[in-house]
């Protein structure tokens, strides 16, 4: 009995044996883990500007004014003379004689013609004393006469002193702000008149330059272009501070006031070597760029010398052609 059980159970062990074993190979195999392909890194890529030959100039440019080289201040020589009337205003054409202002001069013309008729009586009255034989008439004739003569004259003085009048003709560019009963002074300019057939450029800078007498201005008017050059920067009077350029030829169809375009020329050189600034880095001191060599990126020094709006000249540290970095 005992025997027939040990067989039952030496039986079970055998099936469960063979179930495991056939179980395992029923399973599915695993796959083999493949290793992602190796691809080579992707070549770096720069933008560069090739460092090249071409002109280069620093200037100043800007827009200034039309003004007369030629411009006559009219004054009074007097002081307590009242304004009657200002015949002009800015802008005006006058010639030489045209009444500018006429100031009271204390004489009417009833005055004035009234004196004039007793002198031709007091003339007669002599006339008739000189055909006469009486020498004390005579006498007192001729000196009524000459006394008459120099009353008319004052009077004519006082009228001509009143009436002030242009010494040249041109353009009114100022006028007093005096009006009818306003008293003048004396050597303070009333009228300024401008000669408009000689013009000068007036130019005030927005800061600080180093612009000096001498240097070469590019004008540009009405489209055309003339080349002119500084003659003075006042230190004093009413162009302090400005720049007056004189152009080399005659301006065609310009006036007075009108604008014109300026281009001093500071520094320019028609053949040197030439980077735009933004490549530069300034440190301590010293100014560098990043050249490409082959694969290779190389920090090189350099000398800057002019420099435009954008771009600069290189001195030294680089060579035409070269690859510049541009960051």
């Amino acid at each position: 009995m005992r025997r027939k059980r040990n067989l039952r159970i030496l039986f079970a062990v055998a099936v469960s044996g063979m179930v495991f074993f056939t179980g395992c190979g029923l399973l599915p195999k695993e796959e083999e883990v493949l290793a992602p392909p190796l691809t080579p890194p992707k070549k770096q890529e720069y933008q560069t500007f090739d460092v090249t030959r071409k002109a280069i100039t620093n200037s100043i440019l800007g827009n200034g004014n039309l003004i007369s080289t030629s411009e006559n201040n009219v004054f009074v020589k007097d002081n307590g003379k009242r304004v009657k009337t200002v015949n002009v205003k800015f802008g005006d054409t006058v010639k030489k004689g045209d009444l500018l202002i006429q100031l009271e001069s204390g004489v009417s013309e009833d005055d004035l013609e009234m004196e004039k008729l007793n002198l031709e009586k007091i003339q007669v009255n002599y006339d008739r004393a000189m055909a006469g034989t009486d020498e004390y008439g005579k006498k007192l004739a001729d000196i009524d006469l000459k006394m008459e003569k120099l009353r008319l004259q004052k009077m004519e003085e006082q009228v001509a002193a009143a009436r002030v009048t242009a010494p040249a003709g041109g353009r009114v560019i100022y006028v007093t702000s005096a009006k009818e009963g306003d008293t003048v002074e004396a050597y303070k300019t009333l009228i300024t008149i401008a000669d408009p057939n000689n013009l000068k450029v007036k130019y005030t800078p927005s800061g600080a330059n180093n612009a000096k007498p001498g240097m070469k201005v590019e004008l540009t008017y009405s489209t055309k272009t003339y080349e002119g050059t500084i003659t003075q920067i006042p230190e004093s009077g009413n162009y302090k501070g400005c720049i007056l350029i004189t152009s080399n030829t005659r301006i065609e169809g310009a006036n007075i006031d009108d604008s014109i375009g300026i281009n001093i020329i500071m520094q320019k050189k028609d053949d040197a070597l030439v980077l735009p600034k933004s490549v530069i880095k300034s440190f301590s001191g010293t100014q560098s760029v990043e050249v490409l060599d082959g694969d290779k990126i190389v920090s090189m020094d350099v000398q800057t010398g002019i420099e435009a709006d954008t771009e600069v000249e290189i001195l030294s540290g680089l060579k035409e052609g070269q690859k510049v970095i541009l960051r």
